[in-house]
């Protein structure tokens, strides 16, 4: 009942996984740079966009599941392809997308608001009852 890769075909489909990798990275980024420009997006924000797209879910997982068992005709190739690819985004993506946070100034950004309420002590009126 579970899932299972062959790593000898994983190995010989190096290249086609990352060639699916770069081909879909390549077409989220321009896709969000572009939306980010029609949107009118600051250019720091366009050119990292994209980085924040790339990570996927387990859903790959279980279409990888799904066409292995479907399409017995394709082997073992399909289903290595995709969790291959899979894998490169689980390995990459969140670095990339902590990267496109910092370079847009998103990350470690509080309100000046939250910031100073975090700093001032407690009104020392608001804690005594029936004040």
């Amino acid at each position: 009942a579970g899932a299972g890769v062959n790593l000898d075909t994983l190995q010989v489909l190096m290249i086609p996984v990352l060639v699916v990798f770069g081909v879909r990275a390549l077409g989220l980024y321009g896709g969000g740079w572009l939306s980010a420009k029609a949107a009118g997006a600051t250019d720091t924000v366009a050119r990292h966009v994209g980085l924040g797209l790339l990570p996927q879910g387990g859903l790959t997982l279980s279409l990888a599941v799904l066409l292995g068992s479907q399409f017995l005709q394709l082997g073992d190739a399909v289903p290595a392809l995709v969790i291959g690819v899979f894998t490169l985004n689980i390995v990459l993506t969140p670095a990339l997308f902590k990267y496109a946070l910092v370079r847009t100034g998103e990350a470690y950004r509080r309100p000046d608001s939250d910031a100073q309420a975090l700093n001032q002590a407690p009104d020392a009126a608001a804690l005594e009852p029936g004040v």
